[in-house]
């Protein structure tokens, strides 16, 4: 990431400020902090000032206007943006009986449009710059249908899976590569503030661990490895890169998903 400049959603917490943190450990010489929290994301830019140049956009990313303008004062601030990550999300969730058109909208807003949109202004600022650029969309494993509760969820991600593909062949040819992180079980406050309302016990993620393949789910950091990983130069596009230890895709047994 030495000398790059990138642009990262959802950045005030979670997986987005860990992947904003790795990136000025790795050398990026500017990050823009894209987050709807203000005070979240004004801390996280103090922080990360002592490691890099930082800029923090206050941005609601289901308004495509605050998109432009956040993207726009990247450009202003740093004159160019070499890489970007579509981190922001909605994972509210509703049976189908449960979910309303207007859930529906707000969740597609925020896990699909918004990276759309964020590409595609960012896309422009890289074929100006005739320099090429990584993206990476952050997906779900739940992409593949996931749980019935979370149905307009997954479905916005599967779009994003698509979306992925078709900007990576329609940006290819500018140098351009588009890839997706498929990620699974997360341990993130807000993950643990989802599981408390869910009815599950203050020890949830030691049993959550405990029936990973891997010996645990993933943590922030691990996402943010991955995610350099594909920005700091794979050789691949269109790709969706699995990070889900507690699921193994095709197979059946002991631990989450086992079949009843």
């Amino acid at each position: 990431m030495a000398g790059r400049v990138v642009l990262i959603t959802g950045a005030a917490q979670g997986l987005g400020l860990a992947t904003a943190r790795l990136a000025a450990a790795c050398g990026a010489s500017g990050v823009c902090l894209v987050d709807r929290d203000g005070d979240k994301g004004a801390a996280a830019a103090a922080e990360l000032s002592e490691s890099c140049e930082c800029l923090f956009v206050r941005c609601d990313v289901k308004s495509p206007a605050e998109i432009s303008a956040a993207v726009e004062a990247a450009d202003a601030r740093f004159g160019r943006i070499d890489a970007l990550v579509n981190a922001a999300g909605d994972t509210r969730r509703a049976e189908i009986d449960e979910t309303t058109a207007a859930l529906w909208d707000e969740l597609h807003a925020v896990n699909l449009r918004a990276p759309f949109l964020f590409t595609q202004a960012v896309a422009r600022i890289m074929r100006r710059q005739g320099r090429g650029g990584a993206i990476v969309n952050v997906a779900s494993v739940q992409a593949n249908g996931g749980l019935t509760s979370c149905m307009a969820y997954a479905a916005s991600k599967g779009g994003l899976l698509t979306l992925t593909r078709n900007n990576a062949a329609a940006l290819g040819r500018d140098g351009i590569r588009v890839n997706a992180l498929n990620m699974g079980w997360c341990s993130t406050a807000n993950e643990h503030a989802l599981q408390l309302s869910l009815g599950q016990g203050e020890d949830w993620l030691k049993q959550a661990d405990r029936a990973s393949t891997l010996g645990r789910i993933c943590r922030p950091e691990d996402v943010a490895s991955a995610i350099l990983f594909l920005l700091s130069g794979a050789h691949t596009t269109g790709s969706v890169l699995e990070l889900h230890p507690e699921h193994i895709p095709g197979m059946l047994g002991a631990g989450i998903g086992k079949a009843k």
